[in-house]
């Protein structure tokens, strides 16, 4: 919540007037070096040092614009305690690696990873930007690693269709190795 102000203390101005003075210090400060420090009551600080320039508030820190918010740095380091949202009202959220791009979820032992596609469009729709799920690696293989694997189509709110597994469209062998395998249709 917000910071609550210390409470007023009473100060005799003179003889026929007194005031409500708040026990709280505030400050513009100018260094000899150059340094500039500006401190409200609350705990609200801007303060440079050294070609640093550090913005504190013990409650809540607002950047708004009509416009962008643009951050250039060499590194930029986004870390809460609690959670951090990322989201847009009408565009698109993009995150580019010129590297890697490592996502990580259920760290403490407890959580995990879900990715889902609310659209309607189809993947192979050549309108749509993209549809459904697509992961793609033209390169490389893609690896699943799991204690297990279900894939499935229909049912609850899921639409019914196809799994489909194509090699190489055709040119190439799908091979599965198990101890046992067991395939039933027509269920």
């Amino acid at each position: 919540g917000d910071v609550q102000p210390l409470a007023p203390v009473v100060v005799e101005v003179d003889h026929r007037e007194t005031a409500e003075y708040y026990p709280n210090e505030a400050f513009d400060t100018f260094l000899p070096s150059g340094e500039v420090a500006r401190v409200d009551g609350y705990g609200c600080g801007d303060v440079t040092v050294g070609g640093t320039r550090q913005i504190s508030a013990p409650a809540d820190l607002v950047l708004s614009a009509g416009r962008s918010v643009v951050i250039i740095a060499d590194q930029i380091v986004l870390r809460a305690r609690d959670a951090v949202d990322v989201s847009t009202a009408v565009g698109a959220v993009r995150v580019k690696g010129e590297k890697d791009v490592q996502i990580l979820g259920g760290n403490s032992g407890r959580g995990g990873v879900s990715i889902e596609s609310r659209g309607l469009a189809s993947a192979e729709d050549p309108d749509a930007t993209v549809g459904g799920v697509v992961i793609k690696s033209a390169a490389a293989g893609v690896s699943v690693l799991a204690g297990g694997i279900y894939l499935r189509t229909g049912g609850a709110d899921l639409a019914a269709g196809d799994i489909v597994l194509d090699a190489g469209e055709r040119r190439v062998d799908v091979v599965a190795t198990a101890a046992t395998a067991y395939v039933a249709s027509g269920l």
